[in-house]
């Protein structure tokens, strides 16, 4: 294989061989992609076997030419440069000729593999079955907060974990791979593919530039190697949901790598490499599959929606046609309004008509918080100036809940005053609203029952948190005084979100005294005794007003006690160690302590695993 890219004299250039018939170049100036090509050579230079090493030219000359070379380390030498051009994940690979012949020897090979291998998993999958189907978010071990599911898939696959629990593992490169695309898809920049995965790995990877070459190189490939084995998820996830639980866990890590390379034959995208029975006995899996897929908010912004599933959009001509799809409509509860800002109204249409066929899934849920995610939508769309679309999401959801839900139930009258709502008040009109779905909650379950507060205070943050911190605070503190001075269940939620309130302001001061405050109060009343998530959220609160506030040792001192207590709880590997190490990593840094914060990180990279293949 040979490239050649022009340089400056002197310039250093850092090449990375990636293969599928690519190559990365980085100069001083900047990235750049450059095309490889098969030289036909039976006496290629081998000098870039080396798959990362560094060239530098020192040529006294107006311009120079660096010329790199190495071999080809794939046994298919069809590439064309067209093929290099598309790299890897795109439409424009396939084997030709006799290699077809070796697909399907392969396919047939894996079919039979993971028909012995299911004998045993099937055994395990069995006796969690049922806790999966009562909360989907068991699968994944909590009750998880998506908001940002690229760090929690990704950290998720480099943690311990991704041994001891690798049915999760194709939700989480899946997860990773969608997320890419749609940064692919909505990027402007002319190396898109290239630089949106750049960013992404940088926002995964904070300190990957002050890693060495080799460790950099370490990073990329893992991270490539998580999004190609998405998409042959992807296709698992459109053609049978169910194979991602049954299948997708038995897979080496060879035989995913072996079905990417082969991917856009038919062999493959058919799903030849599977048998009926096993397709048959992946059914009853579907619907958990549909389940969790639908809480992960980066699969819900999925593009190309068909009727009845999700259809692959190809960058180029299809090489192989779809098969049918078997999978329905994923979730999207936030419509896209930004779309519109950028003059993508046609892609704001899409999201909108995936949005409306959710409603009755979602109204037929009765899921408590179900109105705070509406009404989060509708305020989204009027800061956006799209009121009449707002206007008409709520007429449609009230016409639906008639249909699906019953008279006298709750849901009916909230429906029925969100179709109600005046245009032209309708910001007044929202919050009215909301405060009469509280009220309702009040009335119906008694105004300090924990579900009716934990309403209220969803109005409160979403509604204040971000625009007006004043008025977050004075309701808060007007909760707090009508929850009196005797213990209640919901009370240090409310003190907590006060403290995240007063940390907003950049009063630290106050708001370490509000969470130092519900920290005691945790400890002291036995109503509370069981409460550790708020006792780690107190002290993660107070350490973040002690850092702020320029209090280094003892906002060290305080995350070292909410790290101890989740080790009690739940042991070293609990997600949040690593989150609270991550953190603490920064602030050492910020206070010069390179040594210590090296030292952390060494501990970090050995919670979530120096193993390549996992």
């Amino acid at each position: 294989m040979q490239c050649t890219v022009n340089a400056d004299p002197g310039e250093q250039i850092h090449c990375t061989a990636l293969g599928y018939g690519s190559i990365f170049i980085q100069k001083q100036v900047g990235p750049i992609n450059i095309l490889m090509r098969y030289t036909g050579s039976e006496e290629a230079p081998t000098t870039g076997q080396r798959t990362l090493w560094t060239f530098s030219e020192s040529s006294p000359s107006d311009e120079s030419s660096p010329v790199f070379c190495f071999v080809c380390q794939s046994d298919d030498k069809t590439y064309t440069e067209e093929n290099a051009l598309n790299g890897p994940g795109d439409e424009g690979e396939q084997l030709k000729g006799d290699n077809v012949k070796t697909v399907e020897e392969f396919c047939l090979a894996l079919k039979k593999k993971i028909d012995v291998r299911w004998t045993q998993a099937s055994q395990n999958l069995s006796k969690q079955k049922d806790e999966w189907n009562d909360d989907q978010y068991q699968f994944f071990g909590c009750n998880q907060d998506f908001s940002w599911s690229e760090r929690w898939s990704y950290e998720s696959l480099n943690g311990p974990a991704a041994k001891t629990h690798p049915y999760r593992n194709p939700f989480y490169q899946l997860n990773l791979s969608d997320s890419l695309k749609n940064r692919i898809k909505t990027s402007k920049a002319t190396n898109a593919r290239y630089s949106r995965r750049q960013a992404m790995l940088r926002e995964l990877e904070p300190e990957i530039d002050r890693l060495s070459r080799k460790e950099k190189g370490s990073k990329y490939k893992r991270f490539e190697r998580r999004i190609t084995h998405g998409e042959i998820f992807q296709l698992m996830l459109e053609g049978h949901a169910g194979l991602l639980i049954t299948v997708a866990p038995i897979l080496s890590i060879q035989e995913v790598e072996k079905l990417s390379e082969y991917r856009n034959t038919s062999a493959v995208t058919e799903l030849s490499w599977v048998s009926e029975a096993m397709i048959k006995e992946s059914q009853q899996w579907t619907t958990l599959v549909e389940r969790i897929v639908n809480s992960m908010p980066a699969w819900s912004r999925a593009s190309g929606v068909a009727s009845g599933g999700l259809k692959r959009k190809a960058q180029g001509p299809e090489i192989v046609p779809p098969r049918k799809r078997q999978y329905p409509i994923s979730p999207l509860l936030t419509p896209g309004a930004d779309r519109i800002e950028k003059g993508l109204h046609v892609e704001f249409g899409r999201a909108l008509s995936k949005a409306s066929a959710l409603v009755e899934q979602i109204l037929r849920a009765e899921h408590p918080r179900t109105l705070a995610c509406f009404l989060e939508v509708f305020i989204h769309l009027i800061q956006n100036g799209l009121t009449a679309v707002t206007s008409l999401l709520c007429e449609f959801i009230k016409e639906m809940s008639a249909k699906v839900i019953r008279k006298g139930h709750p849901w009916a009258q909230i429906c029925q005053l969100l179709g109600e709502l005046d245009t032209e008040s309708f910001a007044d009109a929202m919050a009215q609203t909301w405060k009469c779905t509280t009220d309702i909650f009040d009335i119906e379950l008694g105004p300090f029952s924990r579900l009716a507060v934990s309403v209220r205070l969803d109005y409160i943050k979403r509604v204040y948190g971000i625009t007006n911190y004043g008025e977050e605070e004075r309701l808060l503190r007007n909760l707090l005084t009508q929850l009196g001075n005797i213990p209640t269940h919901p009370k240090p939620r409310v003190m907590l979100n006060l403290a995240h309130n007063l940390n907003r302001q950049e009063r630290h001061d106050d708001a370490e005294a509000m969470a130092l405050e519900v920290h005691s109060l945790l400890q002291r009343e036995g109503i509370y005794a069981r409460r550790v998530v708020e006792r780690i959220e107190s002290l993660k609160i107070v350490s973040y007003s002690q850092f702020n506030q320029g209090n280094a040792a003892s906002a060290e001192q305080t995350m070292h006690e909410a790290m101890e207590l989740i080790v009690d709880q739940w042991g070293i590997q609990h997600p949040w160690i690593l989150e609270f190490k991550n953190v603490l990593e920064g602030w050492l840094r910020a206070w010069g302590r390179e040594e210590d914060a090296n030292k952390l990180r060494g501990e970090i990279e050995e919670l979530m695993g120096k193993d390549e293949n996992c």
